[in-house]
């Protein structure tokens, strides 16, 4: 949270389901949203493996702004052209 403080980034990715936290980054995305005026407008990209360590079918319907304020999210593991696409279109409203 210090590094986006100090420099404001142009999108966020987030890796979910840490071994220490499973919860971490959906807190993140809630603090972020909720607590950085700065960052509110940020586009947030998630990557997770939820539905592979808990078989609940999470999908871009569960995204909302209170539970989990992010703006996309994609199943690890990821190739490397899904996510350079996701990117690109969550960047492309702020190029034009």
């Amino acid at each position: 949270m210090q590094s986006l403080d100090r420099k404001r980034p142009d999108l966020i990715i987030l890796d979910v389901m840490f071994p220490e936290n499973a919860s971490a980054d959906f807190d993140m995305a809630r603090t972020i949203k909720r607590e950085r005026e700065a960052l509110k407008d940020v586009p947030i990209l998630m990557l997770t493996a939820v539905n592979v360590k808990f078989p609940l079918g999470f999908g871009v319907g569960d995204l909302d702004e209170d539970w989990l304020p992010v703006s996309d999210f994609v199943e690890k593991p990821v190739d490397l052209a899904t996510l350079q696409k996701r990117v690109a279109a969550l960047l492309e409203p702020a190029v034009n």
